[in-house]
């Protein structure tokens, strides 16, 4: 009897754990310092046939977790709140500097590396834990990838350019894509 209980709880976590997408190299960056928000990278790989939607992000340890996509719009660069994104069947979706990411936003402290971040992400499959590990890496980088460029010199004025994303961070509740298989 007790084999049996035991073979249908390790049958049925199997099963359920088939609904959900494969996760690959989560990641959040490491804060700098007075920072009071980070991003976190991630692959999404829908291996079910059926088509998953992420429709919002959160965590028991960050105040605010929203899912945006950064995208150039009339020479403009932006980031939009998504409502959603569907994973389509046999769909990969990767969540990296320029595209979509999760945005960890009023951090009460800081994050650094070795530490991780538990994040869930919520889906037309039920709600997905994500333990994301934090480690410094730099802009347009992902996985497990440090960054090695040199530390800026000179003056700690933001350019033009981060001026203009700053400015024109503008948050579009209506913002639904659709993501296709590749």
């Amino acid at each position: 009897m007790r084999t049996l209980l035991l073979s249908l709880c390790l049958w049925s976590t199997i099963s359920l754990a088939s609904n959900f997408p494969l996760v690959i190299d989560p990641v959040v960056n490491e804060t700098p310092p007075g920072a009071n928000v980070t991003a976190g990278y991630l692959t999404l790989v829908n291996e079910t046939g059926t088509e998953i939607v992420i429709t919002g992000a959160y965590s028991p340890t960050i105040t605010k977790v929203e899912i945006h996509r950064s995208l150039i719009k009339d020479d403009v660069a932006k980031m939009e709140l998504q409502k959603s994104v569907i994973l389509a069947p046999g769909a990969t979706v990767k969540f990296e500097h320029g595209g979509y990411h999760l945005m960890l936003m009023a951090l009460t402290e800081p994050l650094t590396s070795g530490q991780s971040v538990d994040i869930i992400l919520s889906t037309s499959v039920g709600d997905m834990l994500i333990e994301m590990p934090v480690k410094k890496i730099g802009m347009g980088m992902h996985k497990d990838q440090t960054s090695q460029a040199p530390e800026p010199q000179g003056s700690n004025t933001p350019t033009e350019t981060e001026v203009k994303m700053e400015e024109s961070h503008q948050m579009n509740t209506d913002s639904e894509e659709q993501v296709s298989s590749k």
